[in-house]
């Protein structure tokens, strides 16, 4: 059963009803989730990311757009069924099977366990307070950087959200002569830095580390 983090009350209910459940994790007063918490949670979105478009299209309607009176709850099994058969005679699917479907599904799970190399250099030798050993880039940086076609980006990003927020993203981050402020670092040419604002607190910026392996550019190699 995939749930979402309110109902982490009910979790003992379930596991006593037999039932096995998958909860995205908490940060518990960490600033980000370690690699193996945030790879368990990407694989519980991506299964439930399906339940919020489906409620999205829910709320859609007057009916269910807001909190609904008390005397209303007899009725609303009525209206949901109602809706949902609407839904499904008039609108597409929200799941297309694909032939990438069990290949993307593969990735992610061959994925999960693999150990985050590029965060434990960050951390080990200490890049996040060296800011002098990085310099702005430059065009003839990134001569050797791997040009991805869309479906190498579909397999980098294993799916195609991101892609769709990438656009709109990307605007907001553009210094005056339209180009992202990224850092290479000085000693270590296959390690960049970007530095990109929260999109949930404006007042929060995040590191974004990428290495690539220049000897065999393929989207296979970067981290």
């Amino acid at each position: 059963m995939i749930v979402d983090r309110g109902f982490r009350d009910c979790l003992e209910l379930l596991e006593e009803m037999g039932l096995l459940h998958k909860m995205p994790q908490f940060l518990n007063k960490q600033k980000q989730f370690s690699t193996e918490d945030a790879n368990e949670t990407r694989l519980v979105t991506k299964v439930r990311w399906v339940v919020e478009a489906v409620n999205g299209q829910l709320k859609n309607w007057r009916a269910l757009d807001k909190v609904v009176p008390n005397s209303q709850i007899p009725y609303i099994g009525d209206y949901v069924r109602i809706i949902c058969a609407v839904l499904n005679a008039f609108h597409p699917a929200r799941i297309k099977n694909t032939e990438d479907d069990e290949i993307i599904a593969q990735r992610m799970l061959d994925l999960v366990e693999r150990p985050n190399y590029l965060k434990q250099m960050v951390e080990e030798k200490g890049w996040m307070r060296k800011k002098a050993i990085w310099t702005k880039l430059t065009d003839t940086d990134l001569q050797d950087f791997p040009r991805l076609t869309w479906d190498e980006l579909r397999q980098l990003t294993i799916g195609i959200y991101q892609l769709k927020q990438s656009q709109s993203y990307t605007q907001e981050h553009l210094n005056e002569e339209g180009m992202y402020s990224i850092y290479i670092h000085r000693e270590d040419d296959s390690v960049l830095r970007v530095q990109l604002r929260s999109r949930h607190t404006s007042s929060k910026n995040y590191n974004i580390w990428i290495k690539t392996e220049r000897s065999n550019i393929s989207h296979t190699n970067i981290q």
